[in-house]
């Protein structure tokens, strides 16, 4: 017959199962029913709902986000005018609303892009901030862009929604043409959602990284550079005079000089850092 596990070997599954889902990674779960000597390994694999890339707009830009945001593993829907599964294949949904009227609220979580080459960016910004989305991008120009907002700003959204609006949109990738905006448009959201730094990875963890140098051990014998920490061990005087060294340190001085820190000025009689 079937072999059943406890109610405890269940209890572990389901937890093993809501760690899996916040840590988004698939996972292996042995279990060992040592009553009935039965014994399985579990793979837990999270389903988890892809997050959404709601593309406000028509054009070029619109095109090449959908295309990419799919690549990426959104869930790309295209509002705006025009909008089709014909125009938008990777989408998939693609509504012609061009003043989005028939729009509702974007759901929790989402990524709301507005490219509509200024046609209707106030009424989408507006529908966007309505719901609460993840990240609002405004395709717009550094000088477009304030305006935008400030028009938001009187017609009464307040500053908290005001605050999610970025723009110019997508990270500075020196883009040009609509496939590279579109790129540096997602790899925001990327790195919004995962939580990187944007810059290149090379100069984080690479070989453009900073290396730290190790200085040289000390030669024994050798004096210890100003300014430089003096451990116990670390100073031997030259000359045999090891014993008598000894007996220094050992009545409580921690260098010839019984400080653990000294410079060139303390040398000559001054106070340091004057």
């Amino acid at each position: 017959g079937d072999a059943l596990f406890s109610a405890e070997a269940e209890r572990r599954i389901a937890r093993e199962a809501r760690d899996a889902i916040e840590a988004g990674e698939p996972r292996l779960v042995d279990l060992r029913q040592d009553a009935c000597g039965a014994a399985c390994t579990i793979y837990v694999e999270p389903q988890t709902a892809r997050a959404q890339l709601l593309v406000l707009g028509s054009g070029a830009v619109a095109e090449s986000l959908a295309r990419i945001g799919a690549a990426s593993g959104l869930q790309v829907r295209v509002v705006g005018r025009g909008a089709s599964l014909e125009r938008y294949p990777a989408a998939a949904r693609a509504d012609d609303d061009p003043t989005f009227e028939t729009l509702s609220p974007p759901p929790a979580g989402a990524h709301v892009v507005v490219t509509t080459g200024h046609e209707a960016d106030e009424e989408a910004l507006k529908v966007a901030l309505r719901g609460k989305p993840a990240s609002v991008q405004l395709v717009a120009s550094s000088r477009r862009a304030p305006r935008v907002v400030e028009a938001l700003k009187r017609a009464g959204l307040p500053p908290e929604s005001l605050a999610l609006v970025r723009a110019p949109a997508g990270l500075d990738l020196g883009s040009e043409g609509p496939d590279e905006i579109a790129l540096s448009i997602v790899a925001e959201i990327v790195r919004q959602r995962r939580g990187g730094t944007g810059r290149p990875l090379a100069e984080i963890k690479g070989t453009a990284a900073p290396r730290e140098e190790k200085p040289a051990p000390a030669k024994e014998g050798a004096r210890p550079s100003p300014g430089t920490s003096v451990e116990e061990d670390d100073f031997r005087p030259p000359g045999g005079a090891g014993e008598e060294f000894a007996d220094f340190r050992d009545a409580g001085a921690t260098g010839p000089r019984g400080t653990e820190r000294y410079t060139d000025e303390e040398e000559e009689g001054e106070e340091p850092g004057r």
